[in-house]
């Protein structure tokens, strides 16, 4: 019997976790800051310009909100990280049952996630569409957040009692 915890303790989990987290948060800063990085992309300033000008606009993005909003945005960020492996885990093991086979892309994932796979749908779109930055900006309350960390939450508990339970998909 697998402990609860037990893919969360992998280090794995510390690399990929890890991984996901910083790409999510350089997903959400990009779009929140498209216009600058496109203007500094395209006009022939220096490198190192253009680098520390990058930098810059990344790692202060969330300066620019209010400090709940940065504790809720950095917890977020933790939370999709751990949701994009977990649900990369729990394909892993359908696919080593053999109920699933990977394609390219990644494109059966959503197929599974929308036709039946109840644990990989609630990851999947728990973590593409109540976290997107233009979602949590537009809903800019407290109360908006604490659902959107619930939600993730959620999804990361039911991932692991579905990795713990051993993983079928319908077919």
């Amino acid at each position: 019997m697998k402990s609860f915890l037990s893919p969360l303790k992998k280090r794995s989990f510390i690399f990929f976790g890890s991984l996901f987290t910083i790409s999510y948060f350089l997903l959400q800063a990009s779009i929140f800051n498209y216009q600058s990085l496109n203007q500094v992309l395209t006009h022939p300033y220096p490198l190192t310009y253009k680098t520390t000008l990058i930098a810059q606009l990344i790692l202060g993005f969330p300066f620019i909100f209010p400090l709940w909003y940065r504790i809720f945005f950095f917890i977020t960020t933790f939370l999709v990280g751990v949701n994009v492996w977990l649900t990369l885990l729990v394909y892993k093991e359908i696919k080593r049952s053999g109920s699933r086979k990977w394609s390219f892309g990644g494109v059966n994932l959503v197929a599974v996630a929308s036709t039946g796979c109840s644990s990989c749908g609630l990851t999947l779109f728990s973590f593409l569409g109540p976290t997107s930055g233009i979602i949590s900006i537009a809903f800019n309350s407290l109360q908006a957040h604490i659902v959107i960390m619930l939600l993730l939450l959620f999804s990361i508990i039911y991932s692991l009692k579905k990795i713990q339970r051993g993983t079928q998909c319908a077919r």
